[in-house]
């Protein structure tokens, strides 16, 4: 999903606009709104799943239709649907935790870069000797 919701860029945009408008990220960006690390659109935010699949709006669209219409979000909520909640497009969804093998496959990357680091400066220590 799109991190943080209450942040938007110099125009007062938030991540839903570029998920229309992607080939203007960047473009707009300020202090507290970069839309290339914070929208899903422009390639940032984070893992996020729909929730529920089964629930629909008044006019029986899923989260799927959302997230290719993102300015149509809370136009069409009912009982059991609320876009807003539910769907990634509209700031909802589920945001997914990393698991415990991507977490330790990241910091055994890190350890081995540090390990090659240390490993090249004492080889180029030795060379010039």
């Amino acid at each position: 999903s799109d991190t943080p919701d209450s942040a938007t860029d110099v125009f007062g945009y938030h991540c839903a606009y570029y998920s229309i408008s992607p080939h203007t990220w960047g473009l707009q960006d300020d202090g507290d709104f970069t839309a290339g690390t914070m929208c899903c659109g422009c390639g940032g935010g984070q893992a996020c799943s729909d929730t529920p699949d089964s629930a629909t709006d008044v006019f029986g669209y899923h989260c799927l239709y959302y997230s290719k219409n993102p300015h149509m979000c809370g136009w069409a909520d009912d009982d059991d649907f609320t876009a807003g909640t539910m769907c990634c497009a509209c700031g909802g969804g589920e945001v997914a935790s990393p698991s415990t093998a991507v977490i330790i496959a990241s910091v055994l990357a890190g350890c081995l870069l540090i390990i090659g680091v240390v490993g090249t400066l004492a080889w180029r220590a030795r060379s010039h000797k």
